[in-house]
């Protein structure tokens, strides 16, 4: 089993967005988790590790968390924050994971988030565009890493590279984006992906 990195500090990197991040030796590359405080709820993406002091003040007096996975490769340490904090986990695919619940393909809006699936990239690709800000959570289908830059997923990772690309024009309309892996991009996140080669 693939160990994930624990971080130990959040920070509010927008107003009610915060992140957290750690480099996985296994992956070769940083691992960067986002949560957005909104009406009540904590909502965190992509979770790994968060050491217990870092997550209890993250979580603070918020009653609910609610998880959700941009994709199938982002499972990560879902396991550990079900457990301590009986938190919900939402999936476009959910193949292989344990009670996590599937959105439905007919209803692209769920909790103040509306989710666009984008094909192309690993399993399950998807982005959550939470609509009171037009910032958008992502996986894997773009990343912004230290020394390299704003970039589409290499080849090697998509199941088809094109078909990603023009399922990124979806996202043409978002302020920012915070990715699984790198800085946050914006604002104008969504003309600068367009302008990707």
């Amino acid at each position: 089993m693939n160990e994930v990195p624990i971080a130990e500090s959040v920070e509010e990197i927008h107003p009610d967005v915060f992140r957290w991040r750690a480099y996985s030796p296994h992956h070769r590359v940083e691992l960067t988790s986002h949560a957005l405080s909104y009406a009540g709820i904590l909502n965190v993406f992509d979770p790994i590790g968060l050491g217990e002091r870092s997550r209890r003040n993250l979580q603070g007096a918020l009653g609910k968390i609610r998880i959700f996975l941009t994709s199938e490769n982002h499972y990560r340490a879902t396991d550990c924050w079900r457990r301590d904090c009986d938190a919900e986990v939402f999936a476009l695919q959910p193949a292989g994971f344990n009670d996590v619940t599937n959105l439905d393909a007919g209803a692209r809006n769920f909790g103040g988030f509306e989710w666009r699936a984008l094909d192309g990239g690993p399993a399950g690709e998807v982005a959550y565009v939470f609509a009171g800000g037009r910032l958008a959570f992502g996986g894997d289908a773009v990343v912004n890493l230290p020394g390299r830059g704003l970039e589409v997923l290499p080849d090697k990772y998509c199941s088809d590279r094109r078909t990603l690309r023009d399922a990124l024009q979806g996202l043409a309309d978002i302020d920012f984006l915070f990715p699984a892996h790198g800085g946050a991009v914006g604002p104008q996140a969504g003309r600068l992906i367009a302008e990707l080669q």
